[in-house]
């Protein structure tokens, strides 16, 4: 299926074979953000966090290239992505390695993007978010958005993108990859709260500021764990 936007394809949904058999979004890198918050296709969390970008942050004639290379400018929208496990495509290079990659400037990568593909419809995923408000602010100071999938039960994979808590505008939490191997149980969430705790590195430019992101760090990670353990329930 194909979206048409202004003379270009914006989103096109294909099937590609990883792991197992998925749907994947594919954005051109070219089209806006409003081009894409137009089209009627997208996970939840990807469809929410575009338009609360739209809404609180980013220009809507900005492309997801700019956005990618830029994550400040929608780092919510880039959370989103990392934890559904995006991956992106260049224009002259026939390679493909996945948004957090990217983003840690993990390999030689070069030249223009040409697509961000977003899975879609993975069997046994369930997703949470968690955000934090300060008084006065149109935009999350905070956020926590986690991707879960799950087999038989036991945890496969988990991507935590955690905003607000690095020098970074938004990235992955290593520390997600506790849950790997077992169930989605509150004792083993729990864990994953506290270690998240001990791994962000958020800034100390105001007294009591890096302890209090911290300390928020882990309570934001246990919300949005606490509503995938709640959607695991019901798979």
């Amino acid at each position: 299926m194909t979206t048409r936007t202004k003379n270009q394809e914006a989103i096109q949904v294909l099937t590609l074979e990883t792991d197992e058999t998925a749907q994947w979004l594919r954005l051109d890198a070219q089209a806006s953000l409003q081009a894409i918050c137009e089209a009627p296709t997208g996970p939840d969390m990807f469809r929410r966090s575009l338009d609360d970008t739209l809404k609180w942050q980013a220009p809507s004639a900005v492309t997801v290239e700019q956005v990618v290379r830029s994550p400040d400018v929608a780092p919510q929208w880039i959370a989103a992505l990392l934890a559904l496990g995006a991956r992106v495509s260049f224009v002259e290079v026939a390679q493909e390695v996945t948004l957090a990659d990217f983003l840690r400037c993990v390999g030689p990568y070069h030249g223009k993007i040409a697509t961000v593909h977003v899975p879609m419809n993975v069997p046994g995923s369930v997703s949470g978010e968690a955000y934090l408000m300060s008084r006065g602010a149109d935009a999350p100071v905070m956020a926590a958005l986690v991707v879960v999938i799950l087999t038989e039960g036991f945890v496969r994979r988990a991507r935590l993108a955690l905003m607000g808590v690095w020098r970074e505008p938004v990235r992955l939490a290593d520390s997600a990859d506790l849950l790997v191997g077992g169930p989605l149980i509150i004792r083993r969430i729990r864990r994953v709260a506290e270690a998240v705790e001990q791994e962000v590195a958020p800034h100390d430019d105001v007294p009591g500021n890096a302890g209090y992101r911290r300390a928020m760090a882990g309570v934001l990670t246990y919300c949005a764990l606490e509503q995938c353990r709640k959607g695991a329930s019901r798979l």
